[in-house]
């Protein structure tokens, strides 16, 4: 879960990386996919990083787009401090193009994450 403070665990197939968060905002062209008249609780968010290294999974640099599900924007001490993320590469081109963002961040966090 995004919200935590510590990473508990990362897979072999996740990209973690060490960075800072630019921003984290709504992202208002994606639709969620909830029924008419549903209470939707969480929606797209897309998360900018500026990627100072990768400590584990493909080598990324430079300033990343992350998709995220949250139902709420992150508060600005966490944003602030949020130094670790666990990234997924998202597979699907289709989704890739609707998010306008190769990986999900799966969690944040700021300590370092444990290896499975």
């Amino acid at each position: 879960m995004l919200a935590l403070l510590t990473c508990r665990i990362a897979s072999a197939e996740d990209i973690v990386v060490v960075g800072e968060l630019i921003t984290n905002e709504p992202m208002s062209y994606v639709r969620d996919d909830c029924s008419d008249g549903d209470i939707c609780l969480h929606s797209w968010w897309r998360a900018v990083i500026q990627v100072e290294g990768t400590l584990q999974g493909s080598p990324l640099s430079g300033r990343i787009a992350a998709a995220v599900m949250q139902h709420a924007s992150m508060n600005e001490y966490y944003k602030k401090a949020v130094r670790y993320f666990v990234l997924e590469a998202i597979e699907d081109p289709a989704m890739r193009k609707k998010l306008r963002a190769d990986y999900y961040l799966t969690e944040g966090s700021i300590t370092p994450p444990e290896n499975k």
